[in-house]
């Protein structure tokens, strides 16, 4: 959920986020992330393919399709009932820089502390962005937007779409020297599914009842209906030692334990988070180069909150990777010392919503006024640097369902609009023009989280714009795990938000009862999104997401803002670095030339 959410929260892909989670809620917008839900956007290879320009500016990988229409982009979940082994390869990024160097350390940045490394439970992007190296699941989603085998060799769906059956690679071992086998993918499983464990991605896994062990290599999933994000989201879903989750108990996300590239080394709280290369890793995705161990030693996330220290030590060879802050993005990219990587129309994107149990927020009229109030044009310019993309739909821009057609039933920034949605609120102007209503004028705290300056300067141009309808917006800036609180016990009136998430059922995640903030009753609502959750058919669920896109846009659920673009700079020294369909470093090819 970031802030995203996994993800935002998300999100990864993270991540929620994903990866938040659910989508993945977290900090970092800039930062590639794995998502927490998982399946891509657009028709078409989204591989990254490096380019440089006319002027030699450091080379720029581009991923994305704002068409976003393929029937492809269903989520990947395969409609067949016969075994699906993902036999067509997926390639993976440009050809090697040279012999490939051991040793080194990868530095990166993070903006604060992740809430934690244990998959199940983790709501961050920063989260996402570092355990996807420590873990390995079940599936990974390929260029072609459909699962390929990871831990899973083999896997078969049921004619009806209610059993999933997965064949577990054998002699895989967890980093504590611990069996991956069937069991202890069931017990990963199960703590999501355990309430006491209020695992976040839960919800992320759909109506499912339970996982049966088959035999020792093989697990049954079963649902009560078909879920057809399954195999999107299932690529956020680390698999973790039951070992450890046993030896550590309550502290496991303080010490994570998987099969990855990478295993946790330290957790230094307010400082750093390091992994150090997993001795016996195994690569068994196939759009990766390397097939062993990872060729550096060591990767260090630092935390870095203020965009220019982090530019500074981007600069300075501090961080080898590092997010771009938009304001620098310019100056970064015309840099022959970094080639710098955007993913457009991506799985993200921002947003307005409310307390839709609070007036005025209860009433759709007003929520419509707030939607023809934010100036979409100007955000991109002004809070994002021309590094996003105006948005009209609640939807990101690069998820499978995103259709411009649909702007028809959306509402463009236009004042005018927004007073008159007022008027038919109830609402009248006073002899000082500020918009009232019973005598009480309308008046409102909008709540931001922290550690992302567009958020809060897309706030400050929203509250420009309602100041000219005559409505008095004050903004609250706090941590987002104190924001979190307010919002799922409803003490808040409106807030700024992030989602992320490369798949429609984000739709489910934030919208279906009681939705993310736990404030959100609509049994039409849950109708639609139920459909568009169950329909296999990829064209058929285009049209059940649609619909309820033009649900969400009739009854103004959100006011949709931008889908932010993620941009990053890798130093030139860093060799083979690639990305996965979803905007994720490869830093298991990655070596050093330095």
């Amino acid at each position: 959920m970031d802030s995203d959410v996994f993800t935002h929260l998300l999100m990864n892909r993270r991540g929620i986020s994903r990866r938040s989670m659910v989508k993945l809620l977290g900090g970092a917008a800039s930062l590639p992330v794995i998502s927490s839900l998982i399946v891509a956007c657009g028709g078409g290879s989204s591989s990254p393919t490096e380019e440089t320009n006319s002027n030699n500016i450091a080379a720029t990988s581009v991923i994305g399709n704002s068409t976003a229409s393929s029937a492809v982009q269903s989520g990947g979940t395969p409609t067949a009932a016969s075994s699906t082994t993902g036999a067509t390869p997926v390639a993976s990024a440009a050809a090697s820089n040279g012999t490939p160097k051991t040793g080194g350390t990868i530095n990166m940045s993070q903006i604060n502390d992740p809430d934690t490394l244990d998959p199940a439970t983790a709501a961050s992007i920063g989260a996402s962005t570092i355990f996807q190296y420590i873990y390995d699941s079940l599936v990974f989603i390929g260029e072609d937007h459909l699962p390929h085998p990871w831990l899973a060799e083999k896997w078969e769906v049921s004619s009806d779409g209610l059993q999933v059956t997965f064949s577990i690679l054998s002699g895989i071992k967890f980093h504590d020297g611990t069996d991956l086998d069937g069991a202890a993918v069931k017990a990963s499983f199960d703590r999501m599914l355990d309430p006491k464990i209020a695992s976040i991605r839960k919800t992320g896994l759909g109506p499912l009842t339970g996982i049966d062990l088959v035999d020792p290599q093989t697990v049954r999933f079963n649902y009560s209906t078909a879920y057809a994000p399954l195999f999107t989201n299932l690529e956020g879903d680390g698999i973790v030692s039951p070992a450890a989750v046993t030896k550590f108990g309550d502290s496991y996300g303080h010490n994570p334990v998987g099969t990855g590239p990478f295993m946790f080394k330290e957790w230094a709280t307010g400082q750093h988070v390091t992994l150090v290369k997993n001795p016996n890793f195994k690569q068994y995705r196939d759009d990766y180069k390397n097939k062993g161990p990872a060729y550096v030693d060591q990767l260090v996330w630092k935390n870095i909150a203020d965009p220019a220290t982090n530019n500074a030590a981007l600069l300075s060879g501090e961080l080898d990777i590092a997010g771009v802050d938009l304001t620098q993005a310019a100056s970064v990219q015309k840099n022959n010392e970094f080639k710098v990587y955007i993913w457009k129309d991506r799985d993200g994107f921002i947003f307005l919503e409310y307390n839709p149990n609070k007036p005025p927020f209860n009433d759709v009229n007003v929520r419509k006024a707030m939607a023809y109030s934010v100036d979409r044009d100007s955000c991109v310019k002004s809070a994002y640097n021309g590094f996003a993309t105006a948005n009209l739909l609640p939807i990101p821009t690069g998820v499978a369902g995103w259709d411009k057609s649909l702007e028809q039933y959306a509402y463009p920034y236009d004042l005018d609009k927004a007073k008159k949605a007022l008027n038919d609120a109830g609402y009248t102007a006073g002899s000082d023009g500020t918009m009232q209503k019973d005598g009480k004028p309308f008046e409102f705290t909008m709540l931001v989280y922290s550690g992302n300056d567009p958020l809060k300067i897309s706030a400050q141009i929203i509250q420009s714009s309602l100041q000219q309808i005559g409505v008095k917006c004050d903004t609250k800036i706090l941590d987002f795990s104190a924001e979190l609180p307010q919002l799922n016990s409803g003490d808040f009136e409106c807030d700024i938000m992030r989602w992320t998430s490369p798949d429609a059922n984000i739709l489910s995640l934030m919208f279906k009862s009681p939705g993310w903030t736990k404030q959100w009753h609509d049994t039409q609502l849950d109708a639609l999104c139920t459909t568009a959750d169950t329909t296999i058919d990829p064209n058929k669920r285009l049209d059940a997401i649609h619909d309820v896109v033009k649900y969400l846009l009739d009854q103004a659920v959100v006011a949709p803002i931008v889908t932010d673009w993620s941009l990053w700079a890798v130093h030139q020294y860093v060799k083979d670095y690639s990305l996965t369909v979803f905007g994720n470093g490869r830093l298991a090819d990655v070596w050093l030339d330095k």
